[in-house]
């Protein structure tokens, strides 16, 4: 116990600071690197400490699957809302894709200097690539394309020359990765570009300072203590890749928004990363014309409770049925899945509604859904036009259901020509 005196002189030199907090410590990680920046520190330009994550192993999502799966690391928190929300904290697809768990959120997106900072609430969790996609990733059908096949003679070169190490990834134009994720989807998982805001808030991971781990660039050996963000994903800002997503590019929202996913149309896709980037920095891509070596690269998203997808808890088996009800067979049809929820979000927003395919499937077919309401429909070609069924409004609900989906009628003409845009 300290004299009175002394007591009385520590509690006159603290007064000054009283109201800064004097003997208190900085109260979140932001604090703790924004404190040295504002000059607090011997240090102008603080690191976080590096994240705290610990390993988990991927469930494997469909066939065929390595005999050994290596673990990823990710943050306690993401384990705890994966288990909330019912599915794996991270999958390992069949081409060896690996993705976490990112649970729904709030961030600050936009860049308060310029007075451009809006709230942004992530109402799904999805699954976001570890890693940026790479070459080993691709499927064999698109490096045979010939714009691909020169590059896929140099990969196997290099990999031949190299031996073993990971593979380098794939730099493509806007609409080649959209492709790429499309082709993907047919598998099991929904795979799509992130959208700008589920790339920012993914990026930050709870952070608000200018870098995920603090408020300057990373130097020299720095770099290999800060590989993994707080949610294990790599190549967010250490590296020197642009990131393709899936927005065109625009003005950034300036009022609170859910899930926001850009305007219907634009010249220009949104790129984010790259060279001394942080996590507000954004630039644009025109949708084709580059040079082979400069083209941008991109990691894939799943979504989760769209409906696809071996993360689900109810086995819903859905079969053709005709006008009289009894089971038709599968000419050539496509089944159209959306969430309730999405649809009911995408009219309020005034947005196209994102509905799955499963394309031509062997039907019956049984999927593995997440818990909800949904709605489905048949849809195919009939004499050059394309057609649809009704749709069925179901819940999925409990182990199993059994889920009948009309064909499109002979008589269109009951409910419209049946003819519809392509759902994006």
């Amino acid at each position: 116990m300290l004299p009175v005196t002394a007591r009385a002189l520590v509690l006159l030199l603290c007064l000054p600071a009283l109201f800064a907090g004097c003997g208190d410590a900085p109260t979140s990680r932001e604090h703790a690197a924004r404190g040295s920046a504002d000059g607090q520190g011997a240090e102008v330009g603080a690191l976080l400490p590096p994240p705290e994550l610990i390993e988990v192993v991927p469930t494997p999502i469909g066939t065929p699957v390595p005999d050994r799966l290596e673990p990823v690391r990710i943050s306690a928190q993401q384990v705890e809302a994966a288990r909330a929300a019912g599915v794996p904290p991270a999958v390992r697809d069949p081409h060896g894709i690996t993705l976490v768990y990112i649970p729904p959120g709030n961030f600050l997106m936009g860049t308060p200097e310029d007075g451009n900072e809006a709230t942004v609430h992530i109402d799904r969790g999805f699954y976001m690539q570890v890693g940026l996609y790479t070459w080993d990733q691709l499927d064999p059908t698109w490096a045979e394309q010939p714009r691909y096949r020169e590059l896929a003679k140099r990969y196997k070169a290099w990999a031949q020359r190299r031996g073993t190490g990971a593979a380098p990834p794939v730099s493509a134009e806007p609409d080649e990765a959209r492709s790429i994720a499309a082709q993907l989807a047919t598998g099991p998982l929904t795979y799509r570009l992130p959208t700008e805001a589920e790339w920012a808030y993914a990026c930050r991971a709870g952070t608000r300072t200018p870098y995920w781990w603090g408020t300057r660039p990373l130097r020299g050996d720095e770099r290999a203590t800060y590989v993994r963000n707080p949610w294990g994903l790599e190549e967010m800002l250490t590296g020197n890749s642009l990131q393709i997503c899936s927005d065109w590019h625009a003005a950034l929202p300036s009022w609170e928004r859910s899930d926001p996913m850009g305007p219907e149309k634009g010249n220009a896709v949104v790129l984010r990363g790259g060279p001394d980037a942080t996590a507000t920095t954004r630039s644009s891509a025109p949708v084709e014309g580059y040079a082979f070596g400069h083209r941008p690269q991109f990691r894939l998203v799943a979504p989760v409770g769209y409906g696809l997808g071996h993360y689900g808890s109810v086995q819903v088996t859905f079969h053709l049925v005709d006008e009289d009800g009894k089971d038709a067979p599968n000419d050539g049809y496509d089944l159209r899945i959306i969430a309730m929820n999405d649809r009911l979000a995408a009219r309020v927003t005034g947005k196209d509604a994102v509905w799955v395919r499963v394309a031509k499937p062997t039907l019956p077919i049984t999927l593995s859904m997440v818990p909800g309401s949904y709605y489905v429909y048949a849809e195919g070609h009939r004499d050059g036009e394309l057609v649809r069924g009704l749709e069925q409004k179901f819940h999925a609900k409990g182990d199993a259901l059994r889920q009948p989906v009309p064909v499109p009628p002979a008589d269109l003409s009951r409910f419209g020509s049946g003819v519809h845009s392509e759902p994006k």
